[in-house]
């Protein structure tokens, strides 16, 4: 790009080139140097930076526009990816939250030959039908008792 503007050294040429613009005298001027101006180089667009996207996204450049989607274990469409869930009233009731992931709540809860039940978030340990303890740690079966007619022919 050439034309007439007012540089540093006055009235005189503009010669653009990457990087820099040059004042050049106009030849009917008797001054006889010019002067550098440095300009900014030219920036490369990305799309990404910074990310379009929102929190717990992923931006990715497809054709020089940005393309978003949710961060695995998110879910939702962005910019409004968010975990599976923050809370147990946000998993069905026979599940619990747990690091941002409805999961059954029972492996590892009860004890030795317990069962587990999950009743409103919540895992409940009990030891089944005939057997006897605390479900948390250990239960045992119950011993039967000696029979009446045991007993009498001790």
């Amino acid at each position: 790009m050439i034309g007439l503007h007012e540089c540093l050294c006055g009235d005189c040429h503009l010669v653009v080139f990457p990087f820099n613009k040059i004042c050049s005298l106009i030849p009917t001027k008797t001054i006889t140097h010019f002067v550098a101006i440095p300009t900014a180089p030219v920036v490369e667009e990305k799309p990404c930076t910074p990310t379009p996207c929102g929190p717990n996204s992923l931006c990715r450049e497809v054709g020089n526009f940005p393309v978003c989607s949710c961060m695995p274990g998110f879910q939702g469409v962005p910019p409004e990816c968010r975990p599976e869930c923050v809370s147990n009233s946000e998993c069905p009731p026979t599940q619990a939250c747990t690091n941002n992931k409805c999961r059954d709540p029972c492996p590892g809860t009860c004890g030795f030959n317990a069962q587990c039940r999950v009743i409103n978030h919540n895992p409940m340990c009990v030891c089944p039908s005939g057997y006897t303890g605390d479900a948390l740690t250990h239960c045992q079966i119950i011993p039967s008792k000696p029979s009446l007619t045991n007993r009498l022919i001790k």
